[in-house]
């Protein structure tokens, strides 16, 4: 299970329930290229890791767009070892709006 908290303008924050393996040092990049999809494509800058959550810095945002962010099975519990279950998360890019994710 996972909760995603957009702070427009800014990036995106994914929590978990477990903790999540890092990626290789020197490797962010690779990693954010690898785990993450962005549809329409906006620039994922930067990537800050916590034991259970993430942070990716992003740019280019367009307000009134619905993106479309893909998370894939390559996310592992580095706990258990098990892959997230790919998932698809809508969002509607406004500062006052809600999130959903299917």
């Amino acid at each position: 299970m996972f909760l995603l908290q957009p702070m427009w303008g800014e990036g995106f924050e994914f929590n978990f329930t477990e903790d999540v393996v890092r990626p290789i040092q020197g490797q962010n990049a690779q990693w954010i290229a690898e785990n993450i999809t962005v549809i329409p494509s906006v620039s994922l800058d930067a990537l800050t890791m916590g034991s259970s959550s993430f942070y990716i810095q992003t740019s280019n945002f367009s307000n009134g767009t619905t993106y479309r962010i893909d998370l894939n099975s390559r996310i592992r519990s580095s706990d258990s070892g098990v892959s997230l279950t790919p998932r698809s998360i809508f969002l509607y890019a406004n500062p006052n709006s809600a999130y959903t994710h299917t």
